[in-house]
Formats: structure tokens, C-alpha cells, sequence
């Protein structure tokens, strides 16, 4: 027992400057700062609730409206994957008949369906 008390004697020796710290409350509305001696007030501004809605919309196929009308049909926006050569060509075409770059591909796929 004799070298425990030893052993707790040499640790405070050893750390003499070992303080206990208090812990500090940082939620209270006034503090004070050790360094520059002034104390400063948090604002006390009350925060409102927020609600936050959230709507989700699916989209549909059926959603999408008919962008135009040709021949009286009603045609949607439709992509594809052309060559550059090909999308030229039909731009070109579109210019020199002065209608749309839709309008001949439209002309161009019913040809190739009613032939088919």
C-alpha cells in the first residue's frame, strides 16, 4: 500500500499545474469573454417553425401534350440518332422547301411505312 501512495504522491509532483476544468454552457445568453473582458449577448430572436410540403409529380407518357399538327395528325417531339451527313441533308432540304426539319422527316418515315 506503501507504493501506491507513493506512486499518487510522484503523479502530483509530476503534474502540479493539472487544473479541473468546469464546463461552460454554451446555449446561455451571455457569456464572457476571458481575453478581452467584455461580455456579449447572443440575439434572442425567435426562429419561426418551418413547414416544408413536398409534392411529387410523376409524368406520364400521356402527360406530354402534342407539340404540332401536320396533315391534321398530332405529332410529339421524337429523337434519333442520324449520321451528320444525313441531318445536313435533311436541314438543307428543310431550307430549300421552306418547311420545318420535323416536317420532312415526317414525309420521309410515312413514305418508308406506306411502302413497306
Amino acid at each position: 500500500m506503501t507504493d501506491k501512495k507513493k506512486l499518487e504522491d510522484v503523479m502530483q509532483q509530476r503534474n502540479p499545474l493539472k487544473q479541473i476544468v468546469q464546463p461552460v454552457d454554451i446555449y446561455v445568453s451571455k457569456q464572457v469573454n476571458n481575453n478581452s473582458k467584455q461580455a456579449f449577448e447572443l440575439p434572442s430572436v425567435p426562429r419561426p417553425e418551418k413547414k416544408v410540403v413536398v409534392q411529387v409529380v410523376k409524368k406520364t407518357s400521356d402527360d406530354k401534350k402534342p407539340l404540332h399538327k401536320i396533315d391534321g395528325v398530332l405529332i410529339r417531339k421524337y429523337t434519333t440518332h442520324l449520321p451528320p451527313a444525313m441531318i445536313k441533308a435533311v436541314k438543307q432540304r428543310a431550307l430549300d422547301t421552306d418547311r420545318k426539319d420535323y416536317e420532312i422527316m415526317f414525309d420521309a418515315i410515312n413514305k418508308y411505312f406506306s411502302e413497306t
